[in-house]
């Protein structure tokens, strides 16, 4: 039986952008929560980590189109979940957003559809996707057709 792990305080975690090095450790990590890692090489300069006794416990990505941005893969470690990290990382791709100048995020979710909904985002039909989310490996490849498309302004 895994045991749950919960770091103090959020001050016990260092963030920061992913590195190159980093790259296998955040593939088994999604790999490990059955996410998809096909191309995560090609957005890794836009991942960002959580790094908990030099260890990776949670990611989040974001692929950038103008003033779009699309949410990739944020995950927490098992052993560290209900610990506030997945919110944590989502005000995290919420501030990186902001900064690159989006206007509004999108993602797919088979199964944290309620916990996005408690970051503020809301369900979508699929087939009001912009273009550029269309577009996407994660949209057209990746993510199967049965994951709900959901957006928030920011």
């Amino acid at each position: 039986m895994t045991s749950i792990i919960k770091p103090m305080s959020i001050d016990d975690i260092i963030s920061r952008k992913a590195r190159n090095t980093d790259l296998n450790n955040i593939q088994q990590l999604l790999d490990d929560n059955q996410l998809p890692i096909d191309d995560c090489s090609v957005h890794l300069k836009n991942f960002i980590v959580l790094e908990h006794n030099e260890k990776i416990i949670v990611v989040g990505g974001i692929e950038i189109f103008h003033d779009l941005g699309l949410i990739r893969s944020i995950t927490v470690n098992k052993r560290y979940r209900n610990s506030g990290l997945g919110k944590h990382m989502c005000q995290l791709i919420s501030d990186k957003a902001v900064s690159q100048g989006i206007k509004r995020l999108y993602l797919l979710t088979e199964t944290a559809q309620a916990f996005f909904e408690g970051q503020g985002f809301r369900v979508i039909d699929r087939a009001n996707a912009p273009a550029e989310i269309k577009s996407t490996q994660q949209f057209d490849k990746l993510c199967p057709s049965s994951a709900v498309l959901m957006l928030r302004s920011i």
